[in-house]
């Protein structure tokens, strides 16, 4: 298993994980025109003034304007997941609703980082993911460059593709974080190449 304090964070590293993530979904569901990529200088609309009610960091801001982001065709029945049953955040298309005023950072935040865990997630930890209140919060920090799976399931957890990260955050985190982050964690590109492997055995089941 990989150690807590080996693990480096890195923009770069995490948003090419992402685009290789995305290509890898869009080879096996969508056109390769439906993974969006952001202009140069990033998404306009993810900006600090758009989100500042959902109080991130710099860097956070920095890493979602950076991102790619994913357009599940009008005519497709399967919806893009980061794992099974799992749905990503497009931050770029909701920063955007907030921007007009169809949307705003108390709903993203309720819908991607659920109502039981927004208090004790900080600035610098984004969830990737955003959906309806079954749907699993994942979250991804940019000081420690690791992704966390709260509540994730057992099977998963017990049996991972990829090695879990070594880390005992009842010693070293907040306590108001800590049962968060015991669950399952995983470097940036470990989580992305878990998900491949999650997602392609998913949609080759009967």
């Amino acid at each position: 298993m990989p150690e807590l304090e080996d693990i480096t964070y890195s923009r770069d590293e995490c948003v090419a994980a992402v685009r290789g993530y995305y290509d890898f979904l869009s080879q096996m569901y969508h056109e390769g025109s439906d993974v969006l990529s952001p202009p140069n200088g990033g998404w306009p609309a993810i900006t600090q003034d758009n989100l500042r009610g959902l109080g991130k960091t710099d860097e956070v801001i920095s890493l979602l304007r950076s991102l790619p982001y994913i357009r599940a065709p009008e005519t497709s029945v399967l919806k893009l997941q980061s794992a099974p049953l799992c749905e990503f955040a497009d931050w770029q298309q909701d920063s955007h609703n907030v921007s007009i005023g169809a949307s705003n950072c108390e709903v993203l935040k309720h819908c991607s980082e659920s109502a039981m865990l927004l208090e004790d997630i900080p600035p610098h930890v984004f969830s990737l993911t955003s959906g309806s209140y079954d749907n699993p919060v994942i979250l991804l920090d940019t000081e420690l460059g690791v992704v966390y799976w709260p509540e994730c399931p057992g099977k998963i957890r017990c049996y991972p593709t990829r090695e879990l990260v070594s880390d005992d955050p009842y010693d070293c985190a907040a306590e108001n974080e800590a049962e968060w982050r015991a669950d399952a964690a995983w470097a940036i590109p470990d989580f992305f190449g878990f998900s491949r492997t999650s997602a392609g055995s998913y949609t080759s089941s009967p």
